[in-house]
């Protein structure tokens, strides 16, 4: 069996040193025609022709866009200058009317502060009696506080 073993092994290197010595795979090997590919030259003018045709997408964008700034730059040279000042009457009057708006949500607050300090002592519970004196010391005015009743 070993017998068999080397003939086989002896068998394969005499093959493979023929393979070898027939095909020098040390070189590099020469074409001696040059391959052309129809298809993928016509894929790859196509692929050139689509991106020629983006960019001229992007730049015919450009240029409307720079024709678009040019005519608001026309159209704002030839706006009165009165226009300029009632404007920024409308913006001082709308600050103005902000500000007011502020005060009023101030004041709602205060008044909302008050009624609680003011009305957080009754209770359904309470008495007649009881409510009606609360009511008259709510009720007293502060610096007329010498008079009777």
């Amino acid at each position: 069996m070993r017998e068999k073993y080397f003939r086989r092994t002896a068998l394969v290197a005499s093959v493979a040193l023929v393979v070898g010595a027939t095909f020098d795979l040390s070189s590099p090997a020469y074409a001696q025609w040059a391959v052309y590919d129809g298809a993928n030259h016509v894929q790859n003018v196509l692929i050139a022709a689509r991106t020629l045709q983006q960019i001229d997408n992007q730049i015919t964008s450009l240029a409307n866009q720079a024709q678009m700034l040019v005519n608001q730059a026309k159209n704002l040279a030839t706006l009165p200058l009165s226009t300029l000042s009632t404007l920024q009457s409308t913006i001082s009057q709308t600050t103005a009317l902000l500000a007011q708006a502020q005060n009023i949500a101030y004041s709602v607050q205060s008044v909302e502060q008050q009624y609680q300090q003011a009305y957080t002592a009754v209770s359904s519970g309470m008495s007649d009696g009881a409510l009606f004196s609360q009511a008259q010391t709510r009720c007293r005015i502060p610096w007329a506080g010498s008079r009777t009743r």
